[in-house]
């Protein structure tokens, strides 16, 4: 019988996942940027674009380092003692 501990990234997932307000400002801020200044091939939708993207970096990299960090510890923690996400 094969054990899976579901719960190990779970948690930290949802965590990372929960991250949303880099995207939301990058975009926004995107967005005026290219109503304002229109520049590049596509005009007013390179600033939003490179802006979302930036965010989502952005949030991924403060989710795993600030917001998830008793999560990422608790996973560490886990694969440390010699624990996978199968167990026999």
């Amino acid at each position: 019988m094969v054990y899976v501990n579901l719960f190990s990234g779970m948690f930290r997932a949802f965590s990372l996942l929960s991250q949303y307000q880099f995207c939301a400002g990058g975009t926004i801020s995107g967005v005026l940027y290219g109503m304002k200044f229109p520049t590049g091939r596509l005009g007013r939708y390179t600033p939003f674009l490179v802006g979302g993207i930036a965010g989502s970096l952005a949030d991924l990299m403060y989710g795993y380092n600030v917001a998830c960090i008793r999560e990422v510890a608790a996973e560490r923690e886990y694969r440390h003692k010699g624990g996978t996400k199968r167990e026999h």
